[in-house]
């Protein structure tokens, strides 16, 4: 395993366990969103202060967007987060994350430009893996 798929695998675990967290912080939809992000900024800031200046030549269109579509995720899932027992979590974040596993391999076709067979064939599986995964 290189560095990067190291550090993908780190995200994984990191982004699998905050919402398991985050379910238990007994706060209200948005209060919750915004607590979490300012800790967010909190414990990031220290590391993105050496490179504040690359916010000149960045592509804010982009960064906007990618800032408002997180934002929009963010509060749709504590939107579930804060109204769901614990025990009922994990299906919604399964989902949760297939459903971005599927839109980013979406992307990657629309890259590669035609969808193979093996990428259909992880599609219905994604699919199956909802179902299943969401049975008690």
């Amino acid at each position: 395993m290189d560095k990067m798929q190291l550090r993908a695998v780190l995200a994984g675990v990191f982004f699998g366990i905050y919402p398991l967290l985050l379910n238990r912080a007994k706060l209200g939809v948005n209060i919750s969103s915004a607590a979490f992000c300012l800790v967010v900024f909190i414990c990031v800031a220290p590391f993105a202060y050496g490179e504040v200046g690359q916010l000149r030549q960045t592509y804010w269109v982009m960064l906007l967007g990618a800032g408002v579509a997180s934002a929009a995720g963010m509060l749709s899932m504590t939107g579930f987060l804060v109204k769901v027992p614990a025990d009922s979590v994990a299906p919604l974040i399964v989902l949760m994350m297939v459903t971005q596993t599927v839109l980013t391999a979406c992307y990657q076709i629309y890259m590669d430009g035609g969808v193979s067979v093996s990428r259909f064939l992880g599609f219905v599986l994604a699919a199956g893996a909802i179902v299943l995964l969401n049975r008690k």
